[in-house]
């Protein structure tokens, strides 16, 4: 990423934590536009496995929490873990938009290359000795878990679920809450007087 974007992440989550009225449009945008939904067309026998692969997804609380990343981090970075036995889908990792770094490509139909660095929290997960934890893992692929357990890695675009909320052409995500930082600084600053 060309631009301070990234550096600025800590300050666009502090807005959002902190101020009221920023937080609040957030959440209303993030939740408001999310409901049920059914699936039709075909018989329900038909339908069964998208329907059984999207309650595995749990879009219903994946969809918020993507529009407000989409929103306070500017881009929503997540990888789709696919089971080859099943032909389906069984999660989606979310990768924390601090963890990321990005190279853009200039090109509007690819995204840029994203490059993550294994949160601690993840890392604690895959260590833990909790049998929730071991019984979870074992579900999971064995490259997935290898790539884990590297710290470190850069995201297949096929199973990379990326949504950046792009604005100018010098950056490939800006945050939404970008254009009320400057008098939340000077705020923030007269407040600490």
């Amino acid at each position: 990423e060309n631009n301070d974007s990234t550096s600025l992440a800590l300050f666009y989550r502090d807005i959002y934590s902190f101020d009221n009225v920023a937080g609040s449009a957030v959440d209303i945008q993030s939740s408001f536009p999310f409901s049920d939904w059914e699936l039709r067309g075909l018989d329900d026998r038909e339908l069964k496995i998208f329907n059984d692969g999207l309650e595995r997804l749990n879009l219903r609380e994946l969809l918020p929490q993507l529009s407000t990343s989409y929103l306070v981090d500017g881009f929503y970075a997540g990888s789709l873990v696919f089971d080859a036995k099943a032909k389906n889908f069984m999660d989606v990792l979310t990768h924390d938009a601090i963890q990321c770094t990005m190279t853009p490509t200039g090109f509007n139909n690819v995204d840029p290359e994203l490059h993550v660095t294994v949160s601690g929290g993840m890392s604690q997960f895959l260590n833990s000795a909790s049998p929730y934890s071991q019984k979870y893992l074992e579900t999971m692929p064995l490259s997935l878990q290898e790539l884990l357990r590297q710290g470190a890695f850069t995201l297949d675009p096929v199973t990379t679920l990326f949504v950046a909320r792009r604005a100018l052409t010098d950056r490939a995500y800006m945050s939404y809450l970008h254009r009320i930082l400057p008098m939340y600084l000077i705020e923030k600053t007269m407040f600490r007087g």
